[in-house]
């Protein structure tokens, strides 16, 4: 889920315009989260999409 969450981020940012080769999708899913998933604020604090813009 999380990691097409983020192929899906990144074809949007592909058509606005990024070349495709300066991208890269990951998802973590389980293995990242901010908070617990037993309550529905802590599993929409987890459903995040987060970037990371490095300089050439």
């Amino acid at each position: 889920m999380s990691q097409g969450r983020a192929e899906r981020v990144r074809e949007g940012l592909v058509q606005a315009g990024v070349p495709a080769e300066r991208l890269t999708a990951v998802g973590y899913g389980h293995t990242r989260p901010l908070d617990t998933n037993r309550i529905p604020s802590g599993r929409v604090r987890n459903e995040r999409i987060e970037l990371v813009l490095l300089q050439p």
